[in-house]
């Protein structure tokens, strides 16, 4: 395998100019225990954005209840088919369901951008179902677009959805991994992103006039977190979804059936800080490395590590770049794009042991092709 020697390291010693609440206590410990934290939701997963990198999980492709963070796709869903200042009226149905509400009432009427704060702030499922009649015709309809639209745009597959708000049904599931890649692909929406970080709103209906104080507490607790969204069923347990950012990194948590709120976040908390203070991100620049004979010299490549970690790295059969850490192992894979039909095991190109086994026409039919894509004389 090749050793790398990372461009540059984007935690330098600046980092410690600055103690957030969050990390508060924390910076001095870092190096000192690097043991993973321990975590009482039955499934997590701590992902780093700009490393696209799986820094701790368990049980993260366990199919789980969501509960109420199910409303970052009805959130999601809301903003990109209505406009903000659209009418919706509220139905008997959206009036009278169970939860977590704003108290609208039967036939009330109110913009679709008040009914998306009522949503996201206050997790309200009489707004949930307000919505998704209002942009499908009914609940069920919504449904089938929030699967489709989750399936087709977002790239998830162990997720099925039965409603906009999260009430428990038994066909209504999700993954912390499933569900990380949702707020993630959410959080790129700016107007979703404002949404998620707002702290509260002012609230007039016909019902009551009131502020809305969002429900995900350490939004409104550490300026580092900057949503997503919270929830609670008895079956589901409490679930948190939670975007961080601080000393330009940005990394994200999901948190299924904790035995409290008051649990999921301090799990939250402490992946958050194992996250930002046991792992540097690092940027590979490959423009040193020998050219890879057949394949583009890849970009430039981000990857957490553990701070001091030395990392090598190889292709595989599969045309990937697999990058490896001393400490963790195997940490990534970047797919390479190659531009000749060989696979090869190592930066050379050498031929593979089946590639040795092919007929003489054929081996010599392989160095011709690679002679006429890369003109490149040796193997």
């Amino acid at each position: 395998m090749k050793e790398l020697v990372p461009k540059f390291s984007i935690w330098g010693s600046l980092s410690i100019l600055f103690v957030s609440p969050l990390l508060s206590g924390f910076e001095a410990e870092k190096n000192q225990d690097e043991s993973i934290p321990n975590i009482d939701s039955e499934a997590h997963i701590l992902y780093d954005i700009n490393a696209e990198q799986v820094l701790h999980e368990h049980n993260s492709d366990e199919k789980m209840y969501p509960a109420s963070i199910t409303k970052i796709v009805t959130a999601l869903a809301a903003i990109e088919h209505t406009d903000s200042d659209e009418t919706v009226e509220v139905s008997h149905k959206a009036a009278n369901i169970n939860g977590s509400r704003v108290y609208l009432l039967e036939d009330e009427e109110m913009s679709a951008g008040q009914l998306i704060e009522g949503l996201m702030i206050a997790s309200g499922n009489d707004t949930a179902i307000a919505l998704a009649e209002h942009i499908s015709g009914s609940v069920e309809q919504f449904a089938d677009k929030m699967n489709r639209y989750l399936e087709e745009d977002v790239g998830v597959e162990n997720t099925h959805m039965t409603n906009p708000h999260g009430l428990y049904d038994e066909d209504h599931y999700t993954t912390a991994a499933d569900m990380a890649k949702i707020s993630e692909y959410a959080m790129e929406n700016d107007a979703f992103r404002e949404l998620a970080e707002t702290e509260m709103v002012e609230w007039e209906s016909e019902e009551w006039d009131t502020n809305l104080f969002n429900h995900h507490d350490l939004v409104r607790e550490y300026d580092e977190i900057k949503g997503v969204k919270n929830g609670y069923t008895r079956k589901s347990g409490a679930t948190l979804a939670t975007f961080a950012e601080h000393d330009n990194r940005e990394l994200l948590t999901v948190t299924l059936n904790a035995p409290s709120g008051d649990i999921a976040q301090e799990d939250t908390k402490n992946l958050f800080r194992y996250g930002y203070n046991m792992f540097d991100i690092s940027v590979l620049d490959f423009s040193d490395e020998q050219p890879i004979l057949g394949y583009e010299d890849p970009d430039e490549l981000v990857v957490a590590k553990k701070e001091n970690e030395d990392l090598d790295w190889e292709i595989n059969s599969d045309s990937e770049l697999l990058v490896y850490g001393e400490e963790q192992g195997h940490i990534t894979s970047y797919p390479l794009k190659s531009y000749t039909p060989i696979n090869t095991v190592s930066s050379l190109n050498r031929p593979s042991p089946d590639e040795s086994a092919q007929s003489e026409s054929g081996f010599i039919k392989t160095l011709l092709d690679r002679f006429v894509a890369t003109g490149y004389y040796g193997f």
